[in-house]
């Protein structure tokens, strides 16, 4: 049940040097672009974040890892309560079309 992930990092705190850091430092940008119409234009801006994943052994990386697990035992307690059944499991999507009247009917 372990999560992938795409880059693993450790923060570093400041006054600190980069070498005392036991991971990868990796950072990403998001560019999102909006559209607001023919009078708005267009808006583009970029959002820059960092994945951080806690190192083994911390206090951190525990924390995470507990948090994991009492989600993992809500998800259970919903799977096993009565207010699921087994219709929910089963979702069906449908695509619905315009058919065209022919002249002919």
């Amino acid at each position: 049940d372990d999560d992938v992930n795409l880059a693993s990092s450790t923060p570093i705190a400041e006054g600190k040097p980069p070498a005392e850091g036991l991971g990868i430092i990796v950072s990403y940008s998001l560019r999102v672009k909006l559209n607001c119409g023919t009078l708005g234009g267009e808006l583009v801006t970029d959002v820059p974040f960092q994945l951080l994943y806690p190192a083994p052994g911390t206090v951190e990386h525990e924390k995470a890892q507990a948090l994991k697990k009492a989600r993992s035992i809500e998800r259970s307690r919903y799977a096993n309560s009565r207010y699921v059944s087994d219709e929910e499991d089963n979702i069906v999507f449908e695509d619905f079309t315009r058919s065209r009247l022919s002249e002919h009917e």
